[in-house]
């Protein structure tokens, strides 16, 4: 009998005390940011809406208790900055 492969895939999972879970897209969002500098290339590259997008940056920041933009504007090419 042939042996079978299989493949393992470990994935984050971040949630807090009361429960709560992070959207993982929200990571791949970041990353894509940080790759396109622009939040519409990165919502595109992440494959949702640039709705979806702002939405994953209120949710994370909500979750974290910080902005992930910069004065909380990415219209005019702001950048992720957390505080």
């Amino acid at each position: 009998m042939p042996m079978k492969r299989i493949k393992v895939t470990p994935t984050w999972c971040f949630s807090d005390e009361d429960g709560h879970r992070l959207d993982t897209n929200l990571l791949r969002l970041l990353g894509a940011v940080h790759r396109h500098g622009k939040l519409t290339h990165a919502a595109e590259e992440a494959g949702i809406s640039y709705r979806h997008a702002w939405n994953l940056l209120r949710q994370g920041g909500e979750f974290f208790w910080c902005h992930l933009g910069r004065n909380g504007a990415w219209a005019r090419g702001a950048v992720i900055a957390a505080g």
